[in-house]
C-alpha cells in the first residue's frame, strides 16, 4: 500500500513543478499575467503541500508502527501491551496480523495478545459495512484459534455480501481446519452465487481426502437436490482427484452407479489400475458397469469402435457382448478381458475359444484352455503350432 501511495506523491510533486515551470509569467501578455499566475501558485502550491504532508505520514508511521510491534512482544506493562495490540489491530491488515503473531510467538503473551486482537476484529465484522467485514475476516484467518474459526464458518453461510463470502470460504480453505468440512460442503448446496461457489469448491479440493466422504454422503443423503448441485458435488469430487477414487469405486454397480461413473471417468486416468481391480473380484453386474466406465476413459484409443461398444456395455446383456468379440480384442483395453471371460462362459463358441487362444492375451488364452478343458468333446486349434498366428491380435 506504502508504494502505491508514494508513487501518487511523487506524481502530484512532479505535476506541480510541472504547472509551475508552465505557467512562466513573461509567457502570457501583461493584461492576463496576474489572473493566471495566481491559481497557478495556489494549485501548485496545494499539491506540493499535500504530498509533503502525505509525505511525513507515511515516512513517520513506520517508526510508529515498529515501536508497536516491540511494545506487543516485550512490554511488562498489560495496559501498554492492550493498547498497542488494539491499535495494530485497527488497521485491519492481514499482513500486520502475521506480523504481531510472529512476534509474540514464543512468548508468555501470545495468547493474550491473539485474543486481544481475536476480539478487536470480531468487534470489525460484527460493526462494519462489507468492505470492513472482508479484512476482518482476512485477519482473523491468521490467528489459530477455535473462536475465528466459528466466526468465518459463520460469515461463509450467513452473510449477505458475497465478496464477504468469497473471502470466507478462501480462509476456510487456507486454515485447513477438518471440522470446518460440514460447513463447506452445506454451503455448496445451499449457495446460489457461482463466484462464491467457485470459492466453496477450491476450499474442499484444499482439504482434499477429509472431504470426500462428506461430499458423497451429501451426493447420496440429501433429498430435493436440483441437477445443478448434484454436477457441483461431482465435479469437487473429481477436482479432488486420486484421494477420491476408492469411495467412489466402492459405488460401482451401486444405486449410484450413474454419477460415480461420470466423476471417474472425469478423473480419468489415475482411475484406471483400482477400476480394474474393481472389475477382477466383481460379480457380472460390476464388470459392466466398471468396463463401461473403463472404455469412457480409454476413449481415445479408438473413439469410433468405443463409441458403438458403448450401448453395448451399458445394456448389461451379455449376450450382446459375445458377437463383438473380435473388436474388443483388437481395441485391446486392459480390463476388458474379464467381461470377455463372462462371455466366453456364457455364450462360448469353438471360433471364439480359438480367438482368445490366439490373441497374444494370457488372460483370454487361459480362459479358452479352461473352457474347452470342461468340454473334452471339443477340440480348439493353437494356430502356433500349424504356422503363424492368425485372427485378431489383443491390441492390434
Amino acid at each position: 500500500m506504502s508504494g502505491a501511495i508514494l508513487l501518487i506523491l511523487f506524481f502530484a510533486f512532479f505535476f506541480a513543478i510541472f504547472i509551475l515551470s508552465l505557467l512562466r509569467p513573461e509567457s502570457f501578455p501583461k493584461a492576463r499575467r496576474r489572473k493566471v499566475r495566481a491559481p497557478a501558485l495556489v494549485v501548485s502550491g496545494g499539491l506540493m503541500t499535500l504530498f509533503l504532508v502525505l509525505f511525513m505520514l507515511v515516512v513517520w508511521n513506520k517508526p510508529e508502527q515498529s515501536k508497536m510491534f516491540k511494545t506487543v512482544s516485550i512490554s511488562g506493562n498489560p495496559y501498554l501491551r492492550e493498547a498497542a495490540a488494539r491499535n495494530l489491530a485497527c488497521e485491519l491488515d492481514s499482513i500486520v496480523t502475521v506480523k504481531v503473531k510472529d512476534s509474540v510467538r514464543g512468548k508468555g503473551v501470545e495468547s493474550e495478545v491473539l485474543d486481544l486482537m481475536r476480539r478487536t476484529y470480531t468487534k470489525f465484522y460484527e460493526e462494519g459495512n462489507p468492505s470492513t467485514r472482508q479484512k476482518a475476516i482476512l485477519c482473523l484467518k491468521v490467528i489459530p484459534s477455535p473462536g475465528c474459526v466459528d466466526l468465518i464458518e459463520t460469515a461463509l453461510v450467513g452473510d449477505d455480501d458475497k465478496e464477504v463470502r468469497k473471502a470466507s470460504a478462501d480462509a476456510l480453505g487456507e486454515i485447513n481446519d477438518s471440522g470446518s468440512v460440514s460447513v463447506l460442503v452445506q454451503a455448496l448446496i445451499e449457495e446460489e452465487d457461482a463466484e462464491v461457489l467457485s470459492c466453496i469448491e477450491e476450499a474442499l479440493v484444499k482439504y482434499s481426502s477429509s472431504a470426500v466422504t462428506p461430499l458423497i454422503e451429501a451426493r447420496c443423503n440429501t433429498p430435493g437436490l436440483s441437477g445443478e448441485k448434484c454436477k457441483i458435488l461431482e465435479s469437487t469430487l473429481a477436482e479432488i482427484g486420486p484421494p477420491a477414487l476408492q469411495p467412489l469405486i466402492d459405488l460401482i454397480g451401486s444405486a449410484h452407479n450413474d454419477w460415480v461413473s461420470e466423476a471417474l471417468v472425469r478423473i480419468g486416468n489415475p482411475a484406471l489400475v483400482p477400476l480394474k481391480e474393481k472389475i477382477k473380484y466383481g460379480n457380472l453386474h460390476i464388470r459392466f458397469c466398471g468396463t463401461y466406465v473403463l472404455f469412457r476413459i480409454c476413449r481415445s484409443k479408438n473413439p469410433g469402435v468405443v463409441d458403438m461398444l458403448l450401448p453395448v456395455l451399458q445394456s448389461g446383456n451379455i449376450a450382446a457382448v459375445a458377437p463383438h468379440y473380435g473388436t474388443m480384442i483388437e481395441l485391446g483395453i486392459d480390463g476388458s478381458e474379464w467381461i470377455l471371460m463372462e462371455a466366453l462362459l456364457y455364450c462360448g463358441t469353438i471360433p471364439m475359444a480359438e480367438a482368445f487362444l490366439n490373441c497374444g492375451n494370457a488372460l483370454l488364452d487361459q480362459a479358452a484352455r479352461n473352457w474347452v478343458a470342461q468340454r473334452p468333446w471339443l477340440i480348439i486349434v493353437e494356430h502356433e503350432a500349424i504356422g503363424p498366428p492368425s485372427g485378431p491380435q489383443w491390441g492390434g
